[in-house]
């Protein structure tokens, strides 16, 4: 059985048949990183071959070559287990426990809006919890609760721009996944693109190509000359794009087509008579 003892600040090992000692120092390298040496003999004596240990820079041991190693890749990367960041059990008063809970069971039920469901599911990844876990307590997917977060952000964003309370109504329990498909937006771009939405009831798929017509608008400032920046104009930018790509008349006609019932100023208008 193996044994271990201290002496004068050093560990004596035995493993199997094998017995010698072991010697761990702090010390800083000369570029200021701090740096665990170990320092290993054999039960004679004498020193042995260089110790490293996995996660970083590592100063040599007695007998080693010299100069600085690094572990091999991987070693020192983990992902945290799910407890990581969260108290200990002990640690957790009763009044922090019967909060958890209070969260999960509006989540589990449905309870208040999705708004709220969602700042609970914020609230128990701050204390903590993964998403697979709080799928496990609270039977909402992951990818659920990744959309719910974000679009509450969107939402919060939307009302800080100072979206009309009829504009933020509009994007009930059903509209969540409309609001997420608007995240890549800055804020301004959100409330326009939020009273397209709702002016012209588009879906999740409407509310995606919108969100990218109105970014590709923005990224492409050579060719957009007579389409503005509304979102109508942004859709019919997108499509006469499309159309001047496409070879194929039919596709064409109803890009053209598309194009021109979206298109609001009579200049993004006047660009598809170029086709």
């Amino acid at each position: 059985m193996a044994q271990s003892w201290v002496r004068a600040g050093m560990q004596a090992v035995e493993c199997g048949a094998r017995v010698g000692w072991m010697q761990s120092v702090a010390k800083t390298s000369p570029k200021g990183q701090q740096l665990l040496v170990v320092r290993c003999s054999g039960q004679d004596g004498k020193k042995k071959g260089g110790l490293r240990l996995p996660g970083g820079p590592q100063m040599p041991a007695y007998g080693s070559s010299g100069g600085y190693s690094k572990s091999a890749p991987g070693l020192g990367q983990f992902k945290p287990p799910s407890m990581f960041g969260r108290p200990a059990p002990n640690e957790t008063t009763q009044e922090e426990k019967a909060r958890v809970e209070a969260i999960l069971e509006q989540i589990r039920g449905g309870i208040g809006t999705w708004q709220e469901r969602a700042a609970g599911v914020s609230e128990l990844q701050r204390l903590g919890f993964g998403l697979e876990e709080i799928y496990t307590q609270a039977y909402v997917p992951a990818p659920t609760q990744t959309s719910m977060v974000v679009a509450a952000q969107v939402y919060q964003s939307m009302v800080e721009a100072g979206c009309p309370p009829d504009l933020l109504s509009w994007f009930d329990e059903s509209k969540v996944e409309i609001l997420y498909s608007l995240r890549t937006l800055s804020a301004k771009q959100r409330r326009s693109a939020a009273e397209y939405v709702r002016d012209n009831d588009l879906d999740v798929v409407g509310a995606l190509e919108l969100a990218k017509a109105i970014k590709d608008h923005e990224r492409r400032p050579e060719g957009r000359q007579g389409f503005s920046p509304v979102p109508g104009d942004c859709l019919a930018f997108s499509l006469h794009r499309a159309a001047g790509e496409t070879i194929n008349p039919e596709e064409r006609s109803t890009f053209i087509e598309r194009g021109l019932g979206v298109a609001v100023t009579d200049s993004a208008k006047l660009r598809f008579s170029e086709l």
